[in-house]
């Protein structure tokens, strides 16, 4: 009898929530509470200026690896993250025109720092430092793009969002396979 009776709660809690979030949603006030920053999520406004910087960085590390890799690899990669990045600013910079949304050119310090600190590298060590930095980058982005794939009400920023997340998963793959390539050669001795 207990177990049902927990059973029974569980579905009603999520009945009542079911509802209860459908109400919100009829009534318009989802909006303004995933606008909160006390609930963690983040205001469509606030994500394309983020996904602006994202693009800005990646596009700028995937310069810099066409410029000083010796990898046709990791050439090869890079040459995609600019095509596709490339494309997803243009898509973006479109939407925050429209929307009336200033869009930032530069992204933050600390990534330039490390942007700068890879390009002084040479042969396998930048080869390894890019990809390790496209596997963290894109496991970040991901997780950004994602979070507002749940929570986006303007159709236009659902629709970016949902056509950047499979490139966005394809960069994610093709990097950790090059991760798994570029440390899987000879050990050296200690």
């Amino acid at each position: 009898m207990g177990r049902n009776r927990r059973w029974l709660s569980l579905l009603l809690v999520l009945f009542l929530s079911h509802f209860g979030l459908y109400g919100c949603i009829q009534r318009g006030h989802v909006e303004a509470a995933t606008e909160n920053p006390k609930d963690g999520a983040i205001s469509e406004q606030d994500f394309m200026a983020r996904a602006t910087e994202v693009h800005l960085a990646h596009l700028d590390m995937a310069r810099v690896a066409r410029m000083h890799s010796n990898n046709g690899a990791v050439k090869s990669y890079a040459g995609t993250v600019l095509k596709d990045y490339q494309e997803g600013l243009q898509d973006l910079a479109r939407l925050m025109r429209d929307k009336n949304i200033a869009q930032p050119d530069t992204f933050d310090g600390e990534t330039k720092q490390d942007i700068d600190r890879m390009g002084t590298l040479s042969g396998s060590e930048f080869d390894r430092e890019f990809i390790n930095m496209m596997v963290s980058g894109h496991q970040k982005t991901l997780e950004l793009f994602r979070s507002v794939s749940f929570t986006a009400h303007d159709t236009e920023v659902q629709d970016y969002v949902d056509g950047m997340i499979p490139k966005l998963d394809k960069h994610l793959r093709e990097a950790q396979e090059l991760q798994s390539k570029l440390f899987s050669g000879p050990a050296r001795p200690k």
